[in-house]
């Protein structure tokens, strides 16, 4: 699997950076973990039962892109250097607390609490 990354993204470097510089490079890259996480798990649950909540990775991935696009959106509209990296941060934290509340990561589980030293997410 870590070949298919490497494939991936020499072509996509090469045939994104000469036309987008480093923004080319970061989707590039972006894609590449994209195509070979998925690779894994597809390879992964033929082969092995794994617990894997495709609801909670399409959550994070979902939370990953509305972080990106409000990050653009922000650096579109030509917020102050200040004030942006604020906003930036704020609308960060926000998604954060969404995608831990959305996981449960507070609740206790069935092993203990995260006060005692317990897994953090609840075992089925």
């Amino acid at each position: 699997m870590s070949i298919l990354f490497v494939i991936v993204s020499t072509m996509l470097a090469v045939w994104l950076i000469p036309s987008h510089g480093a923004y080319g490079a970061a989707v590039g890259l972006t894609a590449s973990f994209f195509i070979s996480c998925t690779a894994y798990l597809v390879v992964g649950r033929h082969y092995y039962r794994l617990p894997i909540d495709l609801e909670g990775a399409g959550t994070i991935a979902a939370l990953g892109f509305a972080f990106v696009a409000g990050v653009w959106l922000i650096d579109l509209a030509g917020a102050h250097a200040g004030g942006g990296l604020f906003m930036k941060a704020a609308l960060f934290a926000i998604l954060a607390v969404l995608l831990v509340i959305r996981l449960g990561l507070f609740r206790a589980s069935k092993g203990g609490t995260l006060t005692d030293g317990g897994p953090a997410i609840a075992v089925s």
